[in-house]
């Protein structure tokens, strides 16, 4: 008998300070499946978010490539669990 991980997802969660204010927080579920999961986005600063856009869309885009580059290690992460149990 042998326990097999099959899959691993991950919460994340950020949040976007621009000149020292919170203006919005960024999340997803991280999913060793490989399917894209939606990035919530949650304004806590609506007139900073109006004012500070560009801003808010690059820690948009920093978070996406950190998003994706933790898929890719869940994912990694779980085919050779799964490998190695088929070896085995």
């Amino acid at each position: 008998m042998a326990l097999r991980l099959d899959s691993k997802n991950i919460f994340i969660q950020a949040t976007s300070v621009v000149d020292g204010t919170d203006v919005i927080v960024f999340s997803t579920t991280i999913s060793s499946s490989g399917d894209p999961e939606p990035i919530y986005r949650s304004i806590i600063n609506q007139e900073a978010y109006m004012s500070k856009q560009s801003e808010v869309r690059e820690d948009l885009a920093k978070f996406q490539n950190e998003a994706y580059g933790l898929q890719d290690l869940l994912i990694t992460e779980v085919k050779a669990n799964v490998d190695k149990d088929n070896e085995e």
